[in-house]
């Protein structure tokens, strides 16, 4: 029985990895003629402290007065848990002109010197004014503020007001995108305010993400629809859909330094498509190995690293010979890797063995294995002190690896299990996708402390922002 458990667990690690799969709140469908909203309440008040209040529901108000109900994302409203903005309901709707929203009290009360006290509660939902249009096939964001003078009168009776406004867009160079699976759709952040700032629509569900900094555009795979979307950073809107063959599933992206060139990972057809970014067009395709799950790019952009998870190899393409160059057998499923400053080290971590290897990329022989325990599914490498960040399944913080010795020195509490990572070099952040719960964990590396979190949506998959290191 032992034995049975053993071999369960890797095969969970490969599939977390491959989908970062949680059982979703709620199934969408591709978008037609609805759009989707996604309202974000800022942090309440510090005025605000001794109060807590529940919603039962919030519905949009279209012009013609009627009513489309939203998934609430927060239900329990209190001063002390909403110190950064989070996301307060989202939902799809039909296109069309609305004029607010309706909210529904289930409950409220402000504590005093005597205890919690119930207040009184509005007889009928609460309307908040706020005039928007709906788009199809399109998303947008909502910014609500909460008003807790006028919320309160006379200290027993509660009618929530709220002040609706559309973000304003930020600079594009300090924009990132993450996306998110189940609600088809790419949240934009401002990684400097730390917070969601607008939305993608996508017409299927993204996983990989690529960032073409110098051009300004998004890549975003889609394998229900074997698609790749290209997406204008500034203007939000979808410039083309890369069609590629039936049963391809892209799943990850690598674009090339100089942005002519994105490589995809095909995991239906075991297959890499390589795009030419100027004709949006694939002019070469080519065969690796079985469930290609993730590719890695070599910063001089010569090299592409393929981690096949089924088949227990590694593929490197030549990328200006559009060609295989090699392919290495490895420990079982291997997931992801990161180079070192130097570029002459690649870490490799694997979904059923528990060593994490050092090959040469140049040589491609092993240079080292370190055991570093099953599970590990999240890896990055901070190239300004080569010191490897790893995070595990089922384990809410990161470890840090000495990169010569290959043994923990230090941890970051960051209350999420990392399903993906990545740096900020301008300001000196790690961010860590919590793919089940829907979160970007802001962590400064200096400090290894929480500086904030960011709800981005179910079933996070990647993030990629500007200047990334």
């Amino acid at each position: 029985m032992k034995r049975a458990v053993g071999i369960l667990i890797p095969l969970m690690v490969v599939f977390l990895f491959s989908s970062c799969t949680a059982v979703p709140r709620h199934i969408r469908i591709p978008l037609e003629d609805e759009g989707e909203v996604f309202v974000y309440v800022q942090p309440l008040p510090q005025e605000a402290g001794r109060l807590t209040f529940t919603l039962a529901d919030v519905v949009a108000v279209r012009d013609d007065e009627q009513e489309f109900p939203l998934t609430l994302r927060l239900t329990a409203l209190r001063a002390p848990e909403i110190t950064r903005q989070r996301l307060f309901c989202e939902g799809v709707l039909p296109q069309g002109s609305y004029v607010g929203f309706s909210l529904r009290v289930a409950k409220a009360s402000l504590k005093g010197e005597e205890g919690e006290a119930d207040l009184l509660l509005p007889e009928k939902p609460v309307r908040v004014e706020f005039g928007f249009r709906v788009e199809g096939r399109k998303a947008s964001v909502l910014f609500a503020r909460f008003n807790y003078e006028r919320s309160i009168t006379d200290e027993f009776s509660f009618s929530p007001s709220f002040t609706l406004s559309s973000p304003t867009k930020p600079v594009i160079a300090v924009t990132g995108y993450a996306s998110n699976y189940n609600a088809y759709a790419l949240t934009v952040f401002d990684k400097n305010a730390m917070q969601a700032v607008g939305a993608v629509a996508t017409a299927r569900r993204p996983k990989g993400v690529a960032l073409d900094q110098r051009q300004r555009r998004v890549y975003t795979a889609m394998p229900e629809g074997d698609i790749v979307a290209v997406i204008d950073a500034t203007t939000l809107e979808t410039l083309k859909d890369i069609r590629l063959n039936l049963g391809d599933a892209p799943q990850d992206l690598a674009l090339t330094p100089d942005g002519r060139a994105l490589l995809v990972v095909n995991a239906g057809s075991n297959t890499v498509s390589v795009v030419d970014t100027a004709l949006q067009i694939e002019t070469a395709r080519i065969a690796v190995g079985i469930g290609p799950n993730a590719v890695l790019m070599d910063r001089a952009g010569r090299r592409a690293y393929v981690f096949n998870t089924l088949s227990n190899t590694l593929s490197i393409i030549d990328i200006a010979h559009r060609s295989l160059a090699a392919s290495l057998s490895t420990d079982p499923a291997p997931l992801w890797g990161q180079f070192n400053a130097k570029g002459d080290r690649l870490y490799i971590i694997f979904g059923q063995s528990p060593y994490m290897t050092v090959l040469d990329p140049f040589s491609l022989t092993v240079l080292s294995r370190a055991y570093v325990g099953l599970g590990m599914v999240a890896l990055k490498v901070d190239t300004a002190t080569d010191l490897i960040y790893a995070g595990r399944m089922n384990d809410t913080g990161v470890d840090i690896y000495d990169p010569f010795l290959l043994v923990p020195v230090d941890h970051i509490a960051a209350g999420e299990s990392p399903a993906y990572m990545t740096i900020d070099g301008e300001e000196n952040n790690l961010w860590i996708v919590g793919g089940a719960t829907g979160k970007l964990i802001i962590v400064n590396l200096a400090s290894k402390k929480v500086v904030s979190q960011i709800d981005v949506g179910e079933e996070t998959f990647r993030l990629a922002m500007m200047g990334e290191r």
